[in-house]
């Protein structure tokens, strides 16, 4: 059986390997975001949910959205000013709570009864799917 949340789990430790940076980029009384290595940064959020955020050459991906992060729209945007595309891995508060700063959002639809009263743009993906952010593929 698929496992959306395994997959992007995943994709991320896979996208982290071989740390080579640890520099903090942001912090506020919310969130912190480090960078892990060459565009790839996280965030971790003052009650223990976490985000990635990996930059392409084209576009960024952002991983989960957290709680508790006012204007995380405008905290990425300190990190990357690339198009953005953000992905759940599932639908849990945690993990999707502040998907009001975005426009659009992408997750398996398994779990779109868990974000119904979102009012932006909500993309299915499934196994295979792939986010082309240029020099960068990544594959659900």
């Amino acid at each position: 059986m698929f496992n959306f949340r395994r997959t992007l789990t995943l994709l991320v430790a896979v996208a982290a390997a071989g740390i080579s940076l640890s520099a903090q980029v942001f912090q506020n009384s919310q969130l912190t975001v480090t960078q892990l290595k060459d565009h790839v940064w996280v965030g971790e959020t003052s009650d223990n949910c976490t985000m990635y955020i990996i930059e392409g050459s084209k576009k960024a991906l952002l991983i989960d959205t957290g709680t508790r992060c006012d204007s995380l729209d405008k905290i990425v945007r300190k990190i990357t000013s690339k198009p953005l595309e953000v992905v759940l891995t599932h639908g849990h508060l945690d993990h999707a709570g502040n998907i009001v700063y975005f426009s659009s959002v992408f997750m398996h639809k398994a779990d779109f009864f868990m974000v119904q009263g979102y009012q932006g743009k909500v993309n299915f993906v499934d196994e295979g799917y792939v986010f082309d952010l240029g020099d960068r593929k990544i594959e659900v």
